[in-house]
């Protein structure tokens, strides 16, 4: 039975480590579309979330 992996992060899609785990198990992720890096207490009111 193959792993599935759920990652978080702040980092973005792109961040590199994402691409390694795939050789873990398949990977799920969960990540902004961009760093955000240190802006985790940023609360937004002015815009929608966009999934």
């Amino acid at each position: 039975m193959e792993k599935h992996i759920l990652v978080t992060n702040d980092d973005g899609v792109t961040a590199p480590g994402l691409l390694a785990m795939r050789k873990l198990g398949k990977v799920s992720i969960m990540a902004p579309d961009r760093n955000w890096s240190g802006k985790g207490h940023v609360k937004t009111f002015d815009r929608p979330l966009l999934i």
